[in-house]
């Protein structure tokens, strides 16, 4: 990560100029695929001309953010069409204009995904929108490349937490682009409050009143943030703040988000445990994935009967000097008190409720942060009932009000990941 600070020595002007050739040439590759588009399908020049009219390879100084992506619904990439009259504000200033430009295709079976597309190019030919909203046909490698490399802000706002990874956006950031994305995927790790912008995304179970929200966040950012930024121009014709960002942007993202990083932690995380746990279920002539078989079999038969019935001295207060202490009583429904695990997670609401960034890694790198877990131990003999007793006194890691629960789901030594079953029932 020392290399990569090297790039804050660097003058803001020459890197200006540089990322404003790169945009120039993907404008130009840009406008070249539409002019082809156009005369393919017999359109007039007079309309060509007003799509494109911000497509100007010799004046690249228009704020320009692209989409460019798999059309899966929920990447929502019609999100910001859910108000038409606070985006053609947004785009039409003519003192500081804006250009979308949306790029991808959807599965040949996905015909929801497939309406977002035409939506997006209905937008396109709009008279209040066009020119400003361009959609691009044919996505391929090459136009990816265009885009991750020229556009100024690359926009990503999925469901969260559907976002698998957001490879894209990596390599936007990789290029000096900054990012504009929900909190989800790989920029809930990457984001640190200078290299782009991060929005939390709405916790709302309605799903419309999810996406209102949501698109009025993207919008605040935009207006508030993200356009004065861009056009905070200086006498040399280039904002100071935003090619810093754009440095840190690199600086922050390339040494930790590349292929190095992806070979290791699939290695470390994946296939060495995996080589491991493979050793060790086939030792002594595989008794052991017999055994681990059997308890699973064993665990699916009687988890419809497993449920936690109370939990006792719920907690109002607890400290370094007077620990939460909690008692469980669990039904077995005929397992052995070993085949469970019982814990409670805590989650920090107050304070800076909500602007923990999430924990999406399942290799291992410890408690999310604003959490507590722990774990009870058996506390008691196996009722009559078929009950048992399980117990914790837990030191909270920080001050603060927490929401807990208490859940369990079946655990064995053997067991590859300790959530590998699929089973947690919650109280």
């Amino acid at each position: 990560e020392d290399y990569w600070q090297a790039l804050d020595r660097f003058d803001n002007l020459p890197f200006w100029r540089a990322a404003q050739d790169i945009k120039s040439r993907m404008l130009a590759g840009v406008r070249a695929r539409l002019e082809r588009e156009y005369k393919q399908k017999g359109m007039g020049s007079v309309q060509l001309a007003h799509i494109t009219r911000l497509l100007d390879p010799s004046n690249p100084d228009v704020l320009t953010i692209g989409f460019a992506r798999r059309f899966a619904t929920y990447k929502r990439a019609a999100l910001l069409l859910r108000d038409r009259e606070r985006l053609r504000k947004l785009v039409s200033d003519p003192d500081r204009p804006v250009l979308f430009l949306f790029a991808g295709k959807a599965h040949p079976a996905d015909r929801p995904g497939q309406e977002v597309l035409r939506e997006i190019k209905r937008a396109m030919l709009s008279p209040e929108l066009a020119g400003h909203v361009v959609f691009l046909e044919d996505y391929d490698i090459q136009l990816a490349r265009w885009l991750v490399t020229g556009v100024d802000v690359w926009l990503n706002n999925p469901v969260a937490p559907l976002e698998a990874s957001g490879t894209s956006g990596i390599k936007a950031a990789i290029n000096g682009r900054l990012n504009l994305s929900i909190l989800d995927g790989w920029w809930a790790e990457a984001w640190d409050g200078q290299n782009g912008w991060g929005l939390p995304g709405a916790d709302a179970a309605d799903e419309a009143r999810r996406d209102d929200l949501d698109a009025a966040a993207v919008f605040d950012a935009l207006e508030e943030e993200v356009v004065p930024l861009y056009y905070g121009r200086n006498a040399d014709g280039f904002s100071p703040g935003w090619v810093r960002r754009c440095r840190h942007a690199m600086a922050s993202v390339i040494p930790r988000f590349n292929m190095r990083r992806v070979v290791g932690d699939y290695a470390e995380g994946l296939y060495r445990p995996a080589a491991e746990m493979g050793r060790r279920l086939l030792a002594d002539h595989g008794h052991p994935a017999a055994e681990l078989a059997a308890w699973k079999r064993r665990v699916r038969e009687r988890w419809h009967g497993v449920e936690i019935l109370e939990v006792h001295e719920t907690p109002r207060g607890a400290g370094s000097t007077s620990p939460l202490v909690m008692r469980a009583k669990v039904q077995l429904a005929g397992l052995d008190p070993a085949d469970l695990c019982v814990e409670f997670k805590a989650r920090r609401m107050l304070p800076d409720a909500g602007f923990e960034q999430a924990p999406l890694c399942s290799f291992g790198h410890g408690t999310p942060p604003g959490h507590w877990l722990a774990r009870f131990t058996v506390a008691g003999p196996v009722a009559e009932d078929g009950t048992v007793e399980y117990g914790v006194a837990a030191t909270p890691p920080g001050m603060g009000q927490y929401q807990l629960e208490v859940r369990v789901y079946p655990w064995h030594p053997l067991l590859t990941h300790p959530l590998e079953m699929g089973l947690m029932k919650r109280l």
